[in-house]
């Protein structure tokens, strides 16, 4: 994390606790130009953090220690360090500053303004499409004159500049942070909200959001407070320390990639401090990480962070797209199935746990279908969630795979980790923007091994066994990553290291021995001459003089991916072996003693990169590449080929693209280490000693639930459930029943006999029983839920619950939709003048299959799709004028009316982009209606509140009743009783039956609504009535398309190249398979395949 970016957050902190102006304080944190009273408070608030940070002393003895934390050791030096350039900066040099900043940006105009606007995206984008012009050439959010002069210094700081240059990120805009939908509350008429309008309520909700942030900082209400934990570092070695945070455990990560530091924890993570810092987290959110270290890289480093709990979410999002017409690629990222991710990792994307999500993206969608590759961005934020929801009490085994079927799905992800390197595809890609794809590296041998060191942890299978076939029949035998294969030995030699798997070279004892005599290693000449004793693994230190890099600020534009260096170490022609799992540090390196003992230090350059001391280099590598050739080794300090790299850089550094090259006995620049500097000695030890132990239980039976991957169509799981052999006698029906996501409950006779519990979602109506009645035990195979393929049937229990055999632990969890305050929300106008908004944004819910299957034939096309339809025709008529607020759902195949709705009002959910329906339901059991007949025809019948009929069918009543309970736990504000219906019945909803209640009374008749409340002729039904939050019910659009038909040419145009038909003499080709677009002939129809293939495979389905 920069430095400058954290000193930024810890300086607006200490402001709002302290009480200054709110205008002032927005100045200094959004303004590139500020006026001289916000520079005035700015440099007297630095002047007093740059006291307060030169040591822990001062800084616990601050009123600010008791809200902000510091969480390792050397993140108060660089605060320090950045105070300090803040409180001196000097204004004389503001104006040429400015000037080449202003010569230079890069800012892309108003592209992405319509974020802030959720539902009303295009209106935002309307009315803000010049202010973030005026804000880059200004430097300010106001249009007021005269403009500030004064330059903002902490923007000018970073570690990439040292006070000469104002570099920002490109996307820069103060108003992208806020939710503008907001401003369309106050007015029917959308279009008469301003610029100036949107700018208000920005600063508004800045001001609301700075006040509760310093009245919870100040609580003194018992769990009523907040602490900010603060880390200047790299992410993953913090999450990685974390994870292993024993006494020795913070020597092994260094605190950055461009650091010699380790990461040392503060006092507050001591097992006896009364701060308790936590090592384990609800929620993590990673911001768009992903876009800068990979997406593999992250999942592993945080999810073992997250706390066993059915609502823990990681979020992780992206900006940057991959692929090609704006998709996102995520799927591509995940480098597996999501149904394995979820088994391997123990989280998983919601969306594929769910089938819908209540957040709406389709700001990101809409125009990424319009522009095509001219839509450069796409912001796509995903939860991930434990898939066992609800059930993680339970102990049990860990899962189970077979050795053939993992070290298959680790081989997988192995080649989809490294498909760059897959020469085959890399010569397919021929599009500027292709090149661009393949050349973002972001796994290196030690992601890889990270990543199998995660899932040994979780999974049960026979480990030696596994690597084995992975290594023989996989790793040896690929053919597809050639250029990876140089990479073997590094990743040979980080499995050692870390203590997940030795290759027969690397063993200690008759093993090594062998392979050094077939290699003829004579481990007593070269630069292993002195040494003891010499470990299969070895640090390698490369110095690598400052000059030798001034290449790439002249070979590399600033639109060019960043990078990848590597070690690339030759013995003569015999061999060369990558290693790029590296750690680059600026500064001065100082060697001592001789041999085994040899140590080795880095000061580091206060200026980093900016400065001009030379770059130490250094990582682990196998000691047989040094010793195999040892007076003719070199090491080759190196970038990693890509097409971006070559292409750039081919001409001055040659096809090796070598910046810096050694012979590994010359001393000046090569050192050969037995631990790296400065950390522990005991080092390699410690990581190969070091207890894996493992990650809380996977949910199961006594047995370990076994992973069936014998079939390549389905996933398969297993559990076994063991009894008396007299239990089965006699015939005795046995039956699997579904009532959770994860759990199946088994039925002996009629009778509830176990739970079968599941790490991930199955499809309980396609599980097979095994029954073996002599022996004594039933076992259930069941396929994880396939999304989106089941989405046409009636939809899983959305709603997760503990079972209630555990006594207090029950408690039932809205899982697939995101909670809400609704009295906070800000309520829309009952009759705006103008509602298509609202129609496209409820339309484009469906998917493009739903769709598809919609237009064929509604009735057929599923649950879930009439239950969007019955929620689009809900909108509409409860936003239109003039409508009424009572609704009734009947069912044609029943007895007339069996739900009313209420509504209260339409919401804003600004942080979802969406609205919500605050409503409140009312059940109609046979005897409840009989009872309340007579108020209940008076509503339908009155003149001024007529009920609305919306009509459901088949298993679209049944997904209500599954539905309801969601709606209602999202909102609730009241408590679940100890006689809760649910805790009864042990599953929600309560029945499934039509005409039946879904939900317990636990809620009925509290907190319904102000409206409500006041509505006289609703007093006899509220006492049986629950609040609830409808909100549409989106498509993943990452995993079931949406919006296909938006970026579909016209049918009498090519879809290539753009030729009408009139051009053509009238003759264009359609497609073959969905006979949607056309094209002018075969060359324009296999060059548009790639963009069209996924539309394609989506109208014909």
């Amino acid at each position: 994390m920069e430095a400058a970016v954290i000193a930024r957050n810890l300086l607006i902190f200490t402001l709002i606790l302290d009480g200054e102006n709110s205008e002032h304080i927005w100045e200094i944190f959004f303004h590139f130009k500020i006026s001289a009273n916000a520079n005035e408070l700015l440099v007297s608030q630095c002047q007093k953090l740059h006291q307060l940070t030169a040591n822990f002393e001062s800084w616990e003895s601050s009123a600010y220690s008791r809200t902000v934390r510091i969480s390792t050791l050397d993140t108060l030096p660089l605060l320090h360090q950045r105070f300090s350039q803040y409180s001196t900066f000097d204004q004389a040099a503001a104006p040429k500053i400015w000037s080449k900043f202003v010569a230079e940006r890069k800012s892309r105009g108003p592209f992405r303004v319509h974020r802030c606007g959720g539902v009303f995206a295009l209106q935002v984008f309307n009315a803000l499409e010049h202010h973030p012009g005026h804000f880059w050439s200004t430097g300010t959010t106001s249009r007021a004159s005269p403009n500030p002069t004064l330059l903002n210094p902490t923007f000018v700081f970073t570690q990439a500049t040292n006070g000469d240059y104002c570099r920002v990120h490109y996307g820069t805009y103060p108003l992208s942070g806020f939710h503008l939908a907001e401003a369309y509350t106050g007015s029917s008429d959308l279009s008469s909200v301003t610029e100036a309008d949107l700018v208000r309520v920005a600063k508004s909700q800045f001001e609301r959001w700075s006040a509760s942030f310093a009245a919870i900082a100040t609580s003194t209400t018992p769990n009523l407070t907040i602490v900010i934990r603060i880390v200047i570092g790299d992410a993953l070695a913090f999450c990685h320390t974390l994870n292993n945070s024993t006494t020795d455990a913070s020597s092994l990560f260094y605190s950055s990639p461009w650091r010699g530091s380790a990461v040392q924890l503060a006092d507050d993570y001591e097992a006896a401090s009364l701060r308790n810092a936590p090592t384990t987290f609800n929620v993590i959110d990673s911001s768009n990480l992903v876009d800068h270290v990979g997406l593999l890289n992250l999942v592993v480093a945080a999810s073992p962070l997250l706390e066993t709990h059915p609502l823990s979410t990681l979020y992780t999002e992206t900006l940057l797209t991959q692929g090609l017409g704006g998709d996102s690629g995520f799927l591509q990222k995940l480098c597996t199935e999501p149904s394995l991710a979820g088994l391997l990792f123990g989280i998983a994307p919601q969306g594929c746990l769910s089938a819908f999500t209540s957040v709406s993206d389709l700001h990101e969608v809409v125009p990424s279908r319009v522009f095509g590759d001219g839509y450069k961005q796409y912001h796509e934020r995903i939860p991930w969630r434990i898939p066992h929801v609800g059930v993680n009490t339970i102990q049990s085994g860990r899962l189970q795979f077979t050795p053939a079927f993992l070290a298959k799905v680790l081989y997988d992800i192995y080649y989809q980790m490294f498909i760059h390197e897959d020469m085959v595809k890399k010569l397919e890609q021929t599009s500027r923007a292709a090149a661009k794809d393949m050349s973002v590296v972001h796994y290196n041998g030690g992601s890889y091994v990270a990543l199998l060191k995660l899932v040994r942890r979780r999974v049960s299978v026979d480990w030696e066994e596994t690597m084995g076939i992975l290594f023989d029949e996989y790793l040896h035998k690929d053919q597809r990553l050639l250029m990876a294969s140089n990479n073997y030995q590094e990743l040979c030699g980080l499995l050692y290291f870390h203590g997940v798997y030795e290759v027969s070279a690397l063993q200690e004892g008759p093993s090594r021995q062998i392979s050094d005599l077939q290699l003829g290693v004579n481990w007593k000449i070269g630069v292993f001459k002195d040494w003891d004793h010499v470990p299969p693994v070895v640090c390698l230190v490369l110095v690598v003089p400052r000059a030798k890099i001034a290449v790439l600020d002249r070979g590399i534009d600033r639109g060019a991916v960043t990078p990848m260096v590597q070690f690339e170490i030759a013995g003569g022609s015999a061999y060369r072996n990558v290693f790029s799992t590296l750690q680059v540090v600026c500064g001065s390196l100082a060697v001592s003693g001789t041999g085994s003992d040899q140590t080795a230090t880095i000061e580091e350059d206060p200026d980093g990169i900016m400065g001009s001391s030379p770059l130490i280099v250094f990582g682990w590598v196998i000691a047989h590449n040094l010793a195999i050739h040892p007076h003719n080794t070199t090491v080759n300090f190196s970038l990693h080929s890509t097409p971006v790299t070559v292409a750039h850089l081919n001409k001055e550094l040659g096809m090796r693209l070598c910046l810096f090259q050694s012979n590994i006995k010359d001393t000046s620049y090569v050192h050969v280490l037995s631990y790296r500097p400065n950390l522990a000695r005991s080092e390699l030890e410690l990581s190969r000693s070091r207890s894996l132990g493992t990650l809380p239980s996977n949910p199961g039976n006594a047995d370990d639930v076994v992973v069936d991957g014998s079939d390549p169509r389905v996933l398969t799981m297993k559990s076994r459930w063991p009894c008396s052999p007299s239990t089965l006698a006699g015939g005795v029906d046995v039956k699997s029943i579904q009532v959770a996501p994860c759990v199946l409950v088994l039925n002996v006779a009629g009778k509830r006999v176990t739970e079968m519990l599941f790490p991930y979602p199955v499809d309980g109506s396609l599980a097979k029983l095994s029954v073996a009645r002599k022996s004594g035990w039933v076992e259930v195979a069941v396929p994880v839920l396939n999304i989106p393929k089941k989405t046409s049937s009636p939809p899983p229990p959305f709603i997760s619950t503990s079972l209630p055999s555990l006594p207090g632990s029950f408690k039932p969890l809205s899982w697939p939709a995101h909670r809400l305050a609704l009295a906070d929300l800000p309520v829309l106008p009952h009759r705006p003048s103008d509602i298509s908004w609202l129609n496209s944004h409820i339309s484009l819910a469906f998917s493009d299959r739903e769709k598809a299957s919609r237009e064929r034939d509604v009735s057929s096309a599923g649950a879930m799709v009439n239950v969007k339809d019955t929620l689009h025709c809900l909108f509409l008529k409860a936003i239109e004028a003039g409508s009424s607020r009572v609704f009734g759902f009947i069912n044609p195949e029943g007895s007339g009316f069996y739900l009313l709705l209420y509504l209260n009002e339409i919401r804003l959910d600004l942080a979802a982009h969406t609205i919500v329906v605050d409503a409140a339901v009312l059940p109609l059991s046979p005897t409840l209606a009989r009872s309340h007949v007579h108020v209940i025809e008076s509503i339908a019948n009155s003149d001024s509140k007529r009920m609305i009929p919306i009509v459901t069918k088949g298993s679209e009543v049944q997904a209500w009743n599954y539905l309801l309970p969601v709606f209602v736990e999202r909102c609730r504000t009241w408590q679940h009783k100890d006689q809760c219906a649910y805790k009864r019945v042990g599953h929600t909803p309560v029945s499934t039956e039509f005409a039946s209640n879904p939900l317990c009374d636990c809620g009925i008749g509290v907190d319904l609504g102000e409206r409500l409340t006041q509505d006289l002729t609703w007093k006899p039904l509220r006492p049986y009535m629950t609040r609830i939050a409808i909100s549409p019910l989106f498509a993943v659009s990452w995993l079931d398309p949406v919006g296909a038909f938006m970026g579909q040419p016209a049918a009498d145009h090519c879809a290539t190249c753009g030729k009408g038909a009139s051009e053509m003499g009238g003759k264009l080709l359609k497609c073959a398979k969905c006979k949607a677009v056309s094209y002018c002939g075969k060359e324009c129809q296999k060059k548009d395949w790639k963009v069209h293939k996924n539309q394609c495979a989506t109208v014909s389905n």
